[in-house]
């Protein structure tokens, strides 16, 4: 069996590919093509980030994911966050905190 794919931001497209995931960050109006290619593929698991599923055709979207062939979910991207104007503020802990492994 394949890895999972996910299509979106870089931010969140690190974080999936350290768990395993193959990762795609398309770009402008490169979303469809990627997606279309992905879901051809026959991964177990297609994962996109909110910005890159607004840009398919709410249609598309729901096909695909009544289908379940393969299940597609949609995440929340990571990258929105600002990042904060204290110099004082631990960088690496932020980016721990990301990635989900912060202790």
């Amino acid at each position: 069996m394949g890895a999972p794919v996910f299509i979106g931001d870089e931010w969140t497209a690190a974080g999936f590919r350290l768990a395993g995931a193959r990762t795609v960050v398309p770009g402008p109006g490169e979303v469809r093509r990627v997606f279309d290619a992905a879901c051809a593929a026959g991964p177990p698991l297609l994962l996109l980030d909110a910005d890159a599923a607004r840009e398919l055709e709410p249609a598309l979207l729901e096909s695909a994911q009544a289908a379940l062939d393969p299940p597609v979910l949609v995440v929340n991207p990571v990258a929105g966050e600002a990042l904060p104007s204290d110099p004082s503020t631990d960088l690496i802990a932020r980016i721990r905190r990301r990635m989900g492994v912060a202790g």
